[in-house]
Parts: structure tokens; sequence; C-alpha cells
């Protein structure tokens, strides 16, 4: 009675350590432009802060057509598929506090060019208040 019970902890205890070692594979990766600045924002599983990578700390031009441009993006992106490895990340999700789709496309061609794998896409465009009743949402 007493070898199964502990073989069964035993089991439990590996398939929990495996379901850590693959969770700390996955990161979320937060877009967002204020002004003519990008922002990339990367966190790990836990959703901790790791870095935020911008047009200006990437050097990539002053003005708003510079740092919008396609090769400035992809700098950027270059950055960050260099930070995943250090950080061992291989998954990532994708949160999208931005309206227009323009950004959304390219974004999509630069991480399957560049092998990022995005598991998930999610706009977040309102965010809420805090929990008093009858207020509307905030739009971002």
């Amino acid at each position: 009675m007493k070898n199964s019970e502990i073989n069964i902890n035993q089991l439990k205890r590996i398939k929990l350590k495996r379901k850590l070692k693959i969770l700390k594979e996955y990161g979320s990766l937060i877009f967002f432009k204020k002004h003519s600045n990008l922002f990339f924002v990367l966190l790990n599983w836990r959703k901790q802060h790791l870095v935020t990578l911008t047009s200006g700390n990437c050097h990539l031009g002053k003005n708003k057509k510079q740092k919008l441009a396609p090769l400035n993006l992809t700098i950027i992106i270059q950055k960050l598929k260099k930070l995943l490895e250090v950080y061992n990340i291989k998954f990532l999700k994708f949160f999208m506090r931005q309206r227009i789709a323009f950004f959304f496309n390219k974004l999509k061609k630069l991480f399957k060019f560049h092998n990022i794998v995005i598991s998930n896409y999610t706009f977040i465009l309102q965010r809420l208040h805090g929990k008093k009743k009858g207020r509307n949402l905030r739009r971002i």
C-alpha cells in the first residue's frame, strides 16, 4: 500500500515539474504606441516585467516617419529576439493596445520572418475604472 502511494506522489511531482518547465518557456509581449514612440514590454510567465524596448532606446530616429518605418521595426524585433534567447522564452502571448491594424499586420509578418512563435494575439482596447458601479469603460 505504501509503495503505491509513494509512486503516485512521485508521479504527481514529476508532472508538476514538467508543467513548470513548459510554463517557464512562455512570456508576454505588450505593444503600444504613444505619440510617435513605440513600446514593447516583455514579461515573463509570472507577468513580471523583464525589459522595455522603445523606439528611442533602440536609436531608430527622431521623427515619426523614421520610427514607424518597416526597417526600424525589424531592428526592434531583432533586439527582442536576442532578449528572448537570454531569458529562454520560446512562446509569446502578444497583447496589443492599439486600434490601428497597420501595426498588427506588419508585426505579424516580422514575427513570422524572425521565427518568433506567437501563441495568442489579444487586443486590449478598454480598461475598467475600478469596482464602482455604473461607470463606462475607458478607451485606451
